[in-house]
């Protein structure tokens, strides 16, 4: 027992309420320890997967090229400048560059005749040109000859040709085509033609006024004949030959066709005029007029004569 300074009484201690005390604070710090413990891990625990959440972002962003966006918290001091890169420029390629150097006949084209095309081809590329194809068109829609040319180094030449027989004669666009299949890659593909116009000789007529004369001198009022004689000096016939007289300068008062004149024949053509007013008349006979007869001569055409008409 012990006394109670206050009451001089004495009292019996409480050890077990104090025991309790004790055991009861030891719980509380158990479990806060235990809560923090667990706090702790829990921190730990999401600080290593957001570490991990970051690699794996590093490893996606290394494997795809893409930037990875800075942190919202983060603000960057120096900005990307996206840069294009440098053009790749090619090498030069060397190339061949065939054209026509010089295009030529052994002799003027004559129908009937046969004749040889001279061509000479060039190369003005840097590189030799393979076995191509070479034409010539005797006109514009007749390929004549197509032929093959060998090889040509660069800066050097090949001759070539081919035979040709006209069987016609008219105005005839001939051509020269070097590379005519595309063979060969070229520098410059707009120089492998030549061109040349070409009439072939051939037998022609040559239509004259021989004859041109009145059956008597014309008198104002009176009927008179006019007779024209036409002849075909040339090697070949003439068809269809047209003619005319002129009573004056300014009038044709007689015209007509001849179906044919052979070469070296004459025809006759007539026609009657009667003079009404008194004049100096220039008067003329003409044969093929509109000049639709190809002839060896042009100028011997037309035959001309004064005619004064008086009171006699």
């Amino acid at each position: 027992m012990e006394q109670d300074p206050r009451f001089g009484v004495y009292s019996q201690p409480e050890p077990e309420k104090d025991e309790d005390s004790k055991k009861f604070l030891i719980t509380i710090i158990v479990m806060l320890s235990v809560a923090l413990v667990g706090l702790a891990a829990l921190y730990i625990y999401n600080v290593s997967r957001n570490s991990q959440g970051e690699n794996e972002a590093e490893k996606t962003s290394a494997t795809s090229n893409v930037p990875v966006s800075p942190s919202p918290s983060v603000s960057p001091t120096t900005p990307t400048v996206a840069t294009e890169p440098e053009p790749v420029v090619p090498a030069e390629v060397k190339k061949a560059d065939l054209y026509v150097k010089s295009y030529s006949f052994s002799k003027d084209p004559k129908v009937g005749s046969e004749f040889v095309i001279n061509v000479v081809i060039g190369n003005k590329g840097q590189v030799a040109s393979p076995e191509s194809y070479w034409e010539w068109w005797s006109t514009a829609s007749k390929q004549s000859c197509k032929k093959k040319v060998g090889a040509i180094s660069a800066g050097g030449t090949s001759a070539v040709k081919c035979e040709f027989t006209y069987s016609d004669w008219s105005n005839y666009a001939t051509k020269v085509v070097v590379d005519s299949q595309n063979d060969v890659s070229e520098s410059d593909e707009g120089n492998n033609t030549a061109t040349k116009q070409v009439t072939p000789k051939h037998k022609k007529a040559d239509l004259t006024i021989t004859k041109y004369e009145f059956n008597h001198d014309p008198k104002m009022g009176e009927e008179f004949k006019v007779e024209i004689t036409i002849k075909n000096k040339g090697e070949t016939d003439a068809k269809s030959v047209e003619w005319e007289w002129w009573s004056t300068s300014a009038s044709s008062s007689c015209d007509g066709k001849v179906d044919k004149i052979e070469a070296g024949e004459s025809k006759t053509v007539s026609c009657k005029y009667t003079y009404k007013e008194l004049s100096t008349y220039a008067t003329k006979a003409s044969v093929d007029p509109d000049h639709d007869i190809d002839e060896e001569e042009e100028d011997n055409n037309v035959s001309t004569k004064t005619i004064i008409i008086d009171h006699n």
